[in-house]
């Protein structure tokens, strides 16, 4: 079963999928474009429950974010990160300097890890300590940021029109389990969300086929 979110965040995730197959490419300085000042820039106002809102996006889409980009800005979670990463890739083949040139580490930095057991490394501690610690190895991947993924205009209509959509509710995380558990009004009732969520489990052929192509040009396998 696939759970979406919100259909924009659907079509992001298309875009953002944190995918092994970027391997070729990691490196610690991300292919992101340096914004220049005079980019021009559109701008777009929406209502969010109730509240009018902007955004603004280059006007050229060659002039945005794209590429590789590491989920972790810096500090131990980055630390922790760069290992995993080269653990990842020497088990793909890659030789200590070219591991040192895709994380932008030393050779003996890369010496030092490389051989070690993912499993076995000390996950970093952090204001969400809980869910450093419980997440899969996977939730610690780079970003692989592919803009004209899709090439149909027709996706996003298909989806609103095929999928069966509902209200999703806010959650809260336990600070000690970590679980996610729904968030109460006063009332006592559930609170909507700002979005739409719905699960699949196949049947759509235009969205099969998304699908399939994601998993093989990002390199996803079922963990099961």
């Amino acid at each position: 079963t696939l759970h979406l979110t919100s259909l924009d965040r659907f079509v992001a995730a298309m875009l953002l999928l944190p995918g092994e197959a970027a391997s070729r490419t990691l490196s610690s300085t991300a292919a992101v474009p340096e914004r220049r000042r005079d980019v021009p820039m559109c701008k777009f106002r929406y209502v969010d429950r109730g509240f009018e809102k902007t955004a603004q996006f280059p006007v050229d889409p060659k002039d945005d974010v794209s590429g590789i980009l590491s989920s972790a800005s810096s500090g131990p979670l980055r630390d922790y990160q760069d290992k995993l990463k080269v653990i990842q890739l020497r088990e793909k083949g890659l030789s200590k300097t070219e591991l040192a040139e895709k994380v932008g580490r030393s050779e003996h930095w890369v010496k030092r890890w490389w051989r070690e057991h993912a499993a076995a490394l000390e996950r970093p501690a952090g204001a969400n300590d809980v869910v450093l610690q419980k997440a899969s190895l996977s939730s610690f991947r780079d970003l692989d940021i592919r803009r004209s993924f899709l090439d149909d205009d027709s996706t996003y209509d298909s989806l609103v029109k095929q999928v069966s959509w509902r209200q999703a509710k806010v959650v809260a995380r336990d600070q000690n389990t970590g679980e996610l558990a729904l968030r109460y009004n006063e009332r006592g009732e559930s609170i909507n969300a700002g979005r739409q969520v719905a699960d699949y489990t196949g049947g759509l052929d235009f969205l099969d086929k998304i699908l399939q192509k994601v998993f093989s040009e990002m390199d996803i396998r079922d963990p099961q």
